[in-house]
């Protein structure tokens, strides 16, 4: 809970810094006004809840206005830039397009790790549970790689449904340097054999074992080997 907290009331501090930047703009300041107030409800979203689930989606809010906040002042920065340089027509219209296509790229490879961490916490608090089948990657049934597919193809993310497989994608990490929305890894003599969404606090979910649900494990309790960054 603490850590929420603390991960809500970092959202708000980003956006008040966009209003203290933007002060001498109305149109962006005005922009980063809004955001701010739809990041402090979620923050006091999270303080006042007790619910796991509705805290991490209250957290992908405030990170949303964060975005928009960022994404008002990136569009005026690139407009002000525009006005301000006098270039030959050619020049300007490839410095447009070039704009555009990082602006794009950037949207289309970014993930908000907060909505991957709510969909994996969702399915861990489904009701029936969801259970372990080899091989399955849907609602009626999951393996351990299955969850992983499954959570991340929500976002666009393509992962192979294999632990193995998953962790080649990622940038290792140690297990103390994992941040929400990670993929954690176990690993023995004979390879990468586990894998699990990090959703902070020691906590990940993960499917265990057959015989067993789509459930919230804890570090402390099965240590993973390894993490890994997408």
């Amino acid at each position: 809970k603490k850590l929420n907290q603390q991960m809500a009331d970092l959202a708000v501090q980003k956006i008040q810094l966009k209003v203290r930047k933007s002060k001498e703009d109305a149109v962006a300041k005005a922009a980063a006004q809004k955001a701010l107030a739809t990041a402090k409800k979620a923050a006091k979203t999270v303080k006042d809840t007790k619910s796991e689930a509705t805290a991490v989606k209250a957290i992908a809010t405030a990170n949303q206005a964060v975005s928009q906040a960022k994404a008002e002042t990136t569009a005026k920065t690139t407009t002000t830039a525009k006005t301000a340089t006098v270039t030959p027509v050619a020049t300007k219209m490839t410095s447009s397009s070039a704009t555009v296509t990082n602006l794009n790229s950037s949207s289309s490879a970014s993930v908000d790790t907060s909505s991957v961490v709510a969909a994996a916490l969702s399915l861990a608090n489904m009701k029936p549970g969801i259970p372990y089948v080899w091989g399955g990657a849907s609602l009626s049934g999951m393996d351990c790689s299955g969850l992983t597919m499954f959570v991340y193809s929500k976002f666009g993310v393509s992962l192979p449904h294999s632990a193995a497989g998953q962790a080649a994608m990622t940038t290792r990490e140690s297990v103390a340097a994992a941040q929400p929305g990670d993929l954690l890894f176990w690993q023995n003599g004979g390879g990468v054999y586990h894998v699990a969404i990090y959703i902070g606090g020691g906590a990940y979910v993960h499917a265990p074992s057959t015989g067993k649900d789509v459930s919230v494990g804890y570090i402390s309790n099965f240590t993973p080997s390894f993490a890994g960054r997408l």
